[in-house]
């Protein structure tokens, strides 16, 4: 379970620097920003879950 919830970091570190990218270049209504961040948003839900 730990290294699951390690895989569940990286992959939320990997997304959050990705969506500031995106932002700083696209702008925060842009379509990309837009679904980047509900699939931050999708692991972070999992991780709080596995969390508790």
């Amino acid at each position: 379970m730990k290294s699951n919830s390690s895989a569940i970091v990286v992959e939320i570190e990997t997304l959050r620097k990705e969506l500031i990218t995106t932002v700083q270049k696209e702008g925060l209504s842009s379509e990309k920003t837009i679904k980047l961040s509900q699939r931050l948003d999708v692991y972070l839900v999992e991780y709080q879950q596995k969390s508790m």
